[in-house]
Formats: C-alpha cells, sequence, structure tokens
C-alpha cells in the first residue's frame, strides 16, 4: 500500500540565527538596499531575508511609475502572476492595482 514517510529534515539543514545587530541593520537598511545587496551585507540567502522581513513587517512601499500603471493598463488581459513578473512587483501589489484600475474603469462607464 501506500506507506506516507514522515518529513525529516536533512542532515545538513542549519537553523540560521540572527544576531540582535543584523536584525537592526536590516531594519534600517531594508528600504534603502536591494535584497542583494543585503544578501552580500548580511551574508544570509534572499529567502531568509525575505523570511526576516516578513516576520518584522518590514515592507518597501514602491510608487508606481507612470510606464507601470500604462503597461498594466495595456496588459489588464494577462495573469496576476505574469503581470507581477513582467513588471517586478510582489502580486498582491499588482492585485490591488489592477483591482483599482477596474474599479475606475466601471466608475467611468457608469457615468458616461
Amino acid at each position: 500500500g501506500n506507506i506516507v514517510t514522515p518529513y525529516v529534515k536533512p542532515s545538513n539543514y542549519k537553523k540560521v540565527i540572527w544576531k540582535d545587530e543584523e536584525i537592526e541593520f536590516l531594519k534600517n537598511n531594508f528600504h534603502l538596499k536591494t535584497i542583494d545587496e543585503l544578501e552580500l551585507l548580511l551574508n544570509k540567502s534572499k529567502f531568509q531575508i525575505n523570511f526576516m522581513m516578513s516576520k518584522l513587517n518590514l515592507f518597501v512601499k514602491k510608487r508606481w511609475q507612470k510606464e507601470e500603471i500604462e503597461f498594466l493598463r495595456q496588459n489588464l488581459n494577462q495573469t496576476t502572476t505574469w503581470l507581477a513578473v513582467e513588471l517586478n512587483r510582489p502580486l498582491g501589489s499588482v492585485k490591488s492595482q489592477k483591482r483599482k484600475m477596474l474599479a475606475d474603469t466601471s466608475a467611468k462607464l457608469k457615468t458616461s
């Protein structure tokens, strides 16, 4: 029959320890540096940095540029995932921008 084997952490699995000063550095610099720069400066993987940022509720609010909004408008029929990759933006950010755009469009249609 189908035997389910329990998950076992690989023997090379190492718990990542964050020092207080690394956490402070991340808090003070996450919005000033790219993930690539943080990866080098903190000697942690992108995954570890993103995980810690979400754990600490650190988010970079990046304004939408006119070109990005225009690109989104021209590609509204594309999937949100595709748009997020093309625009290099988080899925949630693209979803809310798309929602806002569709709401504006339907509001304009109702008033005309």
